[in-house]
């Protein structure tokens, strides 16, 4: 349907008479910026951004003002248009992807635009229809590793901790126009676990670089702790939002890698996942990441039974926002877990009592009543049916782990 109304309004000339308004100058005769100018520009990015999403006949047609675009939308903050222009078109990224990683790399550490926006426009030119396009990546890594001070959002000092906490209590995860700067973290936090999902040595040891397995389980066990041990009361929503990026980046960096290193980490006793070693426990706090894992499964399925198929509108977004996080980034992990590493770990009967009921609370997950909004959930412009992530987890333990039986 969208596609239709999209090709309606090009066919009318709509498009054209858009793109003739940015041919129109955005200074004034004394060289500064007119604000009404601006005005117009802002609004045209934004309609031409909607007009081309997805719509691979009329990204190339956009294609064809590449130049023009980029005299404006740093300056306009108008990289949504580009993230369309990029979006899941393989012939536009092929053109236009290097160029836009550099473009997007500059905005971000020349021109100081510290918004997730841009870092989307790097994602967008690394990955298409659920492929990674490794000499881009090769190329967003390398640009990366020479601008780290400007792009590494990684949150790691006590300092920085305390401050990603500070952003989580003060909304700025909702601030408009794409200034939240947690926004931008997150988003830096997905790019880097971008690195592992190519299967490469050299990019797993990257990323591995700027978190090891302890800082990301130290962060889904206890976000809202701060250095001081002091806990903060953090929206669940926000919390929900944080937590998937550093689950994803925990699943794509550690969870399978190649490199033999990461997985020996992943395996090894009282690393956190299963228990948790005395000496960490003042960090890492008494509840395994399996333990917790669990607890947030069953908490969410309560929910849904609760709802009855139906969310509440008071808490849609808080509902979608923890959805996302289960069904894209906990269930994923869980199942390439469960399929990958689990059968070859000893674990002790303990482990098998947690991995039973890791079975039991997904297998109710799978069974409650998930509403429409929960059968297209979509993040970074993939698109998951939560039901069938519940599905594939209670499926992989059944078969590979032999979990449930």
């Amino acid at each position: 349907q969208k596609l239709k109304v999209q090709n309606v309004l090009a066919s009318l000339g709509a498009l054209d008479a858009a793109l003739q308004c940015i041919h129109a100058p955005l200074t004034r005769q004394d060289g500064q910026q007119d604000a009404g100018a601006r005005r117009v520009f802002c609004e045209v990015y934004a309609f031409l951004a909607k007009v081309v999403e997805r719509n691979e006949a009329l990204q190339k047609e956009l294609l064809k003002y590449w130049e023009l675009l980029i005299q404006h939308v740093v300056l306009l903050d108008g990289e949504a248009v580009l993230e369309a222009m990029l979006h899941n078109n393989p012939a536009v990224i092929r053109d236009i992807g290097p160029t836009a990683i550099r473009f997007a790399f500059d905005a971000i550490t020349v021109k100081k635009r510290h918004r997730a926006g841009w870092v989307v426009v790097l994602m967008r030119a690394l990955k298409c229809d659920g492929n990674l396009i490794k000499d881009n990546l090769a190329l967003a890594l390398m640009l990366f590793r020479k601008s780290e001070e400007a792009m590494g959002m990684v949150m790691k000092t006590d300092s920085a901790w305390d401050r990603r906490i500070k952003l989580m209590t003060s909304g700025d995860l909702y601030l408009p126009c794409g200034n939240s700067q947690l926004q931008f973290h997150l988003s830096v936090i997905r790019m880097l676990a971008l690195a592992g999902e190519g299967k490469n040595p050299a990019y797993e040891v990257f990323a591995a670089h700027y978190f090891s397995l302890r800082d990301l389980i130290h962060v889904l066990l206890r976000p809202t702790v701060d250095s001081k041990g002091v806990e903060h009361r953090v929206p669940h929503a926000v919390l929900a939002t944080v937590k998937q990026s550093f689950i994803k980046m925990f699943h794509e960096v550690y969870v399978d890698p190649v490199v033999v290193r990461l997985e020996e980490e992943l395996m090894r006793e009282e690393n956190g996942l299963w228990s948790i070693a005395a000496a960490d426990r003042a960090l890492l706090g008494d509840c395994p990441l399996m333990h917790a894992l669990k607890h947030e499964i069953q908490v969410f399925a309560d929910q849904l039974k609760r709802f009855g198929g139906t969310i509440p509108a008071a808490g849609v977004d808080t509902v979608l926002a923890v959805g996302r996080y289960i069904c894209l980034g906990v269930l994923p992990m869980l199942q390439d877990y469960f399929d990958e590493i689990y059968p070859r770990l000893k674990g002790s009967e303990d482990h098998k009592k947690t991995a039973q009921e890791l079975f039991d609370v997904s297998k109710e997950l799978f069974e409650a009543p998930f509403p429409p909004e929960m059968q297209t959930l979509d993040v970074d412009g993939e698109t998951v049916d939560g039901r069938e992530c519940a599905f594939d987890l209670v499926n992989v333990m059944m078969k590979k782990s032999h979990i449930g039986l």
